[in-house]
């Protein structure tokens, strides 16, 4: 027999699950390739209207840029490294 908890979380079948939250992110039926080139226009764009610059090493940043790409990819947003 299983014990009762007092404070075991109870399933809400109202909430999305995993998949259907993942299908409702900006991120959604965009390619890896559409999203790596967005996260780098992003990049440069902070870049231009910021006091913050690139790092000098443009492998580094490329490295960052396709991170964060990936990220959004595979979690929905694009999520830091």
């Amino acid at each position: 027999m299983r014990p009762e908890f007092k404070n075991e979380p109870s399933i809400d079948s109202s909430q999305p699950s995993s998949r259907e939250a993942l299908e409702r992110t900006p991120s959604a039926g965009k390619s890896l390739e559409e999203l790596i080139d967005r996260a780098q226009r992003m990049a440069l764009r902070y870049a231009e209207v910021s006091p913050y610059r690139l790092n000098p090493d443009q492998d580094v940043w490329e490295g960052i840029v396709r991170a964060i790409g990936r990220n959004a990819h595979t979690f929905g947003w694009p999520y830091c490294p």
